[in-house]
């Protein structure tokens, strides 16, 4: 895995909770490969492409699917909070051609010593697996697309 050159400081604490200590992760470039244990990175392709195994499965049982695009004000490069969806899939895009940042950790129990950082270089957006702990909004964009399938309580 090749680095991106930034670092972030990111919370490993439960869900939705602000951490009590830094970490700094060092982001490394999502590939197909090294993203796979948290979810689908998603590059963009020919249109009119079969279904295959490089597209995401989502999954939809869960409640109201929903699509919405956030403008976010410029972030520094620290996650103060990180969170799962235990019953649904997640996907998330950002609008430009800037990369963009997202920390992870696998589902199940969340351990600090699990979270990674990725750098995602346009076009791309991931599907996170269900249970994915993510850093929530992705970092360092303005503009941002979110796909919660389907919203949890």
């Amino acid at each position: 895995m090749s680095t991106s050159g930034r670092t972030f400081a990111c919370a490993s604490h439960a869900s939705h909770a602000a951490a009590s200590a830094d970490s700094p992760l060092h982001a490394v470039v999502a590939t197909r490969e090294s993203f796979a244990p948290y979810g689908t990175l998603l590059e963009a392709g020919e249109d009119g492409v079969p279904h295959g195994v490089t597209d995401a499965r989502l999954v939809l049982d869960g409640g109201a699917p929903r699509f919405y695009l956030m403008r976010l004000p410029q972030r520094s490069m620290r996650a103060s909070t990180i969170t799962h969806h235990a019953r649904v899939t997640q996907c998330l895009a950002a609008v430009g051609d800037a990369p963009w940042y997202l920390a992870v950790a696998p589902p199940g129990a969340l351990r600090k010593d699990q979270v990674v950082a990725f750098q995602i270089k346009p076009p791309a957006a991931v599907a996170l697996h269900v249970g994915t702990w993510h850093s929530g909004a992705p970092l360092t964009r303005e503009l941002f697309v979110r796909l919660l399938c389907p919203a949890e309580a």
